[in-house]
């Protein structure tokens, strides 16, 4: 018997074999089967998939349809509201033996004139009569230097701006009031009013109170 290694095939020889071995392949052999695939699984043919033959297909709904009944949960909860206070209010108005109770506005009648306005401007004008206020006497007034206030000294005399015989001022928590002459009463000196400054005299009114002088 001849050993295979000295068998030597020539060029022509081995494609015959080739030839003949690809002939003889069965055609199950050719068409493998997928590497790794399990062997029991959903089978698909032709994109179908035959797991959910039997399940119910649903359909998507409209958006008309799921805007419908959103408007229709919205009318149901605003109805809720006039409903509650429709309840409350016959409620109110029907007691518990079933009788209808009427319900009217309130009528005020009118009130009576708490007065005119004389009298409420007196009654105002009544809180502040015992305010004391400070009352000032300006003589007359003058303008001058650091220079001649730092010379004046005993016996110095300032000239001022008022005129021999003119009306003094007189002055109420530092606001002008009034002006009058300066007089002497008992060894003291006093201003006779003359002429009211910034109110009208003439005005019915004001009514307010006189004090005796001494």
């Amino acid at each position: 018997m001849i050993p295979d290694d000295d068998i030597i095939l020539s060029d022509d020889e081995l494609e015959q074999l080739l030839s003949q071995g690809v002939d003889e392949t069965p055609d199950e052999e050719l068409e493998p089967g997928p590497v790794g695939a399990p062997d029991a699984g959903p089978a698909f043919v032709d994109g179908y998939d035959e797991t959910y033959e039997d399940e119910p297909e649903i359909e998507a709904e409209p958006a008309d349809l799921l805007t419908t009944q959103a408007d229709a949960a919205d009318e149901s909860a605003g109805a809720q509201a006039p409903a509650a206070t429709l309840q409350r209010e016959s409620a109110v108005r029907r007691p518990n033996n079933g009788e209808t109770v009427q319900v009217q506005p309130v009528q005020f009648s009118p009130l009576p004139p708490v007065g005119s306005a004389t009298t409420a401007r007196s009654s105002e004008l009544a809180m502040l009569y015992d305010v004391p206020l400070q009352i000032t006497v300006e003589l007359g007034r003058t303008h001058m230097s650091v220079r001649e206030v730092l010379r004046m000294g005993p016996g110095a005399v300032v000239e001022l701006e008022r005129s021999a015989g003119e009306l003094v001022d007189i002055l109420v928590n530092g606001v002008l009031f009034a002006q009058g002459e300066v007089v002497v009463v008992d060894e003291q000196f006093g201003v006779r009013i003359t002429r009211l400054v910034g109110r009208d005299n003439d005005d019915p009114s004001v009514d307010l109170p006189t004090r005796k002088g001494r």
